[in-house]
């Protein structure tokens, strides 16, 4: 009888402290804490022009990216890597800004460079406190692409 009252208590403190373990410390988000080296990968699909430059080739097709991107203080970025579209492989770079809202969220605009050609995008992210990990959903039309970016390392 006396364990289950402890355990209760114990349970019960828990379930109170709860609330406050998983909110956000106070500045735990912000553009400084961007600066790093990232590991990145992305997954989905994105529609087979992207491929073969016919505007009417819309069916979607597997997406798969992985690269390494190096963050600064301001919210800049590049980003090198492969891309892998439908089975067809190529290494691509993006130049990369990020916005950072208080509430760890934000935007990405970018232009990847590939095939010899340029395409602009925006992105929505959610991030992790204090820049450890986050994560982007592209917003770009036809395209189902999320990408997670988890910190390697810090810069000078």
């Amino acid at each position: 009888m006396r364990h289950c009252l402890i355990l209760s208590i114990v349970a019960l403190i828990m379930l109170a402290t709860a609330p406050a373990a998983l909110a956000q410390p106070q500045g735990a988000c912000r553009p400084e804490m961007l600066r790093g080296v990232y590991c990145v990968t992305c997954t989905g699909f994105t529609p087979l022009k992207n491929i073969t430059g016919i505007p009417t080739d819309t069916v979607l097709v597997p997406f798969l990216g992985i690269g390494r991107a190096v963050l600064e203080r301001d919210g800049t970025g590049k980003m090198k890597g492969h891309f892998t579209i439908a089975g067809t492989s190529f290494p691509v770079e993006i130049d990369e800004k990020y916005t950072v809202n208080q509430d760890c969220t934000g935007t990405k605009t970018y232009t990847l460079k590939a095939l010899g050609l340029q395409f602009p995008g925006t992105a929505s992210v959610v991030y992790m406190p204090f820049g450890l990990e986050f994560n982007i959903v592209l917003l770009v039309p036809g395209d189902v692409v999320s990408c997670q970016y988890r910190k390697m390392a810090m810069t000078d």
